[in-house]
């Protein structure tokens, strides 16, 4: 069973604090985030022991998601019920954020009422926990943010991002509707030439339904998808994942023959397919990294020259862009000097 469920800042700030059983100190926030700190770069592992406490958490969106227990738990189990309350957070606040969680903290709160009954886990369904919600949720409304280097955003910011599934009826004014999109990370080895070694592919192709009802949805993939070594359909084709895995809702009596996949989806948001891919990419990078090394005279100096080229279409742009330079542990000082040129479209 679980002790205390809290959900910090990423500057420590607790937002949210529920003791379900008493067992454990009300400072296990504080001592949870001095474990954290105390680690290299603040990469804490997602479970750890400390005194007599088992500390479970999942950091989403620059929130932690905390959890603590005495009891020997499936880790596993404890990580994905994290997860489903995050997933509920979002359903039901329209966005996953700070600002969110400080407006509708009583709404969360029912929520961790509802999902956990004296530190046992009871139904994390989102239908179902709608007939016993009774705060409303408060939205959180986008912010104008400039793009890249100040320059002025191309696109429009999805608005399904931070709308609540409450409230979804037709009569109350709101929309019918269904989002789908489609997330995938990349991890990629290039050599020093700029030639890819190896390249792995994670994707998420993730819904976001505010239909009424469960009605049939089919998503049509490509004809020429394969799945694993053994599938031979389309083998020339580009369309190829080593492995997949589909959301419970997903009904695969069509996927062998015509890579159909018929949909009840719940409402809130969802995963439909996870999928995993490695080898040629099907495409160019987004990003193209040149690095050059160059030893001083001195012998102590190094001189590292990165030149980072997006390749992004004109009608798109790249934000949050983050490049992190391992550098010896010997290393006693540095200096960073930046250099923008913008692209040439023409």
């Amino acid at each position: 069973m679980i002790s205390q469920f809290v959900i910090l800042s990423q500057h420590g700030d607790i937002l949210l604090f529920k003791d379900y059983r008493g067992d454990v100190g009300k400072d296990s926030p504080e001592l949870f985030l001095q474990k954290i700190r105390d680690l290299s770069g603040g990469l804490a592992p997602p479970t750890f022991h400390h005194d007599g406490i088992n500390y479970l958490h999942v950091k989403h969106n620059s929130l932690f998601f905390m959890a603590t227990t005495r009891s020997n738990l499936s880790p596993f189990m404890v990580i994905e019920l994290i997860n489903r309350v995050a997933s509920l957070c979002k359903d039901y606040c329209g966005v996953l954020s700070e600002e969110a969680i400080r407006l509708n903290f009583p709404l969360v709160y029912e929520i961790l009422d509802e999902v956990i009954d004296f530190g046992y886990p009871q139904g994390t369904s989102t239908d179902m926990l709608k007939a016993y919600m009774e705060n409303s949720p408060v939205l959180v409304r986008e912010g104008t943010t400039p793009g890249l280097f100040g320059a002025e955003r191309r696109m429009v910011p999805s608005t399904a991002a931070n709308k609540s599934i409450m409230g979804t009826a037709i009569s109350q004014g709101r929309k019918n509707e269904i989002f789908v999109d489609v997330l995938e990370r990349l991890t990629v080895l290039i050599s020093t030439s700029g030639s890819v070694l190896r390249a792995d592919i994670d994707g998420t192709i993730q819904m976001k339904s505010f239909l009424v009802g469960v009605p049939e949805i089919k998503m049509g993939l490509s004809e020429d998808l394969t799945v694993g070594k053994e599938d031979k359909r389309g083998y020339h084709s580009h369309a190829h994942v080593d492995e997949c895995s589909f959301h419970e809702s997903v009904d695969l009596s069509e996927f062998g023959q015509s890579r159909v996949l018929t949909i009840h989806p719940p409402q809130g948001e969802f995963p439909v397919m996870k999928y995993q891919a490695s080898g040629d990419l099907p495409s160019l990078l987004p990003f193209r990294l040149f690095p050059t090394v160059n030893d001083q005279d001195s012998g102590r100096d190094m001189e590292l020259v990165l030149k980072l080229r997006c390749d992004v279409p004109s009608t798109s742009h790249a934000v949050n862009v983050m490049v992190r330079v391992p550098v010896p542990k010997a290393t006693t000082s540095w200096q960073l000097q930046t250099e923008h040129h913008p692209p040439d479209w023409s």
